[in-house]
């Protein structure tokens, strides 16, 4: 195999990602057919991604591929090979399903989405070795989060509201948030920028999974969904949204086969009673982000709208929760 040419794709707060255009000199060993280009995924700079370092995200995706990814049926991109180099640096040499979408381009519809997030959750973690929680998540998030940090001082600078007071009491009193009846296989990062359109939503970007309650995948989804819409695409009536995307996501859980093999199902208002408690933890995620100097400026934009987008859907939430 030869290397024809390199086109750099991202460089980012947990990889950089490049495309390789590669040929084969000769006849190849093996009957299996190389194709045309793979994308290639490495560890970012280390100095540039303090949050993808305490995570240990690269080696969590590196697992994810090895031992996890082989045993699901998940749409995710193929792995062809996994290199530690001389220097013992991993890369990841995956499938090429095309450039991953901005925050604001949503590669497949918002219900394919939601259904591949049902998918996601009805995996069964019991043939899976997972060693990550929610709640080792949050211990590591709590370490970033210290007093004296960067996103401690962007939360402070918080108008009081009830979301403020329940985005501090998330972190500090994790211990008491509902599991929600549920134990599931969770991306934490589960968004529009990773999800290729091929099969009707590919998933990529697996730094950060770990087990816990779909109420936070699926509050995450939604606050950096609207946050991904234009003003004037926002819903006219946030409640109405809100239900009409829990009934679709509900409608295609039940159609999962694994589904009841890991945990009773939800009712709509358990769900967001539980996404209620959740969502405020997803916000340390916005918070923790632009507290970052390396954060281009299109970047923080976006994260600024999750934010706010934050504080809309707790209030629903809350309003359909009362």
């Amino acid at each position: 195999m030869h290397v024809d040419r390199i086109e750099p794709l991202l460089q980012g707060h947990i990889a950089d990602v490049c495309r390789l255009h590669i040929s084969v000199s000769s006849a190849p060993v093996t009957t299996v057919t190389l194709p045309n280009t793979l994308i290639l995924k490495r560890p970012a700079d280390p100095t540039l991604n303090p949050l993808g370092q305490a995570f240990d995200s690269f080696e969590r995706e590196v697992h994810f591929y090895k031992a996890i990814a082989p045993k699901i049926s998940l749409r995710v991109p193929q792995c062809w090979a996994i290199d530690h180099g001389d220097r013992g640096l991993p890369a990841l040499l995956l499938e090429d399903l095309g450039v991953a979408p901005s925050q604001m381009h949503h590669p497949t519809s918002f219900e394919q989405a939601l259904e591949r997030l049902a998918e996601l959750h009805a995996v069964n973690t019991e043939l899976l070795t997972i060693d990550h929680t929610i709640f080792s998540n949050i211990n590591i998030l709590k370490d970033i989060c210290n007093l004296d940090s960067p996103s401690r001082s962007l939360y402070n600078s918080m108008h009081q509201s009830r979301f403020k007071t329940a985005v501090i009491n998330a972190l500090h009193t994790s211990e008491s948030l509902p599991n929600d009846g549920s134990d599931c296989f969770l991306h934490c990062d589960f968004r529009w920028d990773n999800l290729l359109p091929a099969q009707g939503g590919t998933i990529i970007d697996w730094g950060d999974y770990c087990t816990g309650p779909r109420a936070y995948d699926l509050a995450y989804f939604l606050v950096t969904s609207l946050a991904s819409l234009p003003d004037s695409q926002q819903p006219a009536t946030l409640d109405q949204w809100l239900l009409t995307a829990l009934s679709h996501y509900q409608t295609a859980s039940r159609r999962m086969d694994q589904y009841k093999a890991n945990a009773e199902e939800l009712s709509t208002t358990e769900l967001i009673a539980s996404m209620t408690c959740w969502l405020p933890l997803a916000a340390w995620t916005p918070l923790t982000l632009l507290a970052s100097e390396a954060l281009p400026d299109s970047g923080k934009a976006y994260w600024r709208a999750v934010l706010h987008q934050s504080q809309r859907l707790f209030s629903a939430l809350e309003h359909l929760d009362a």
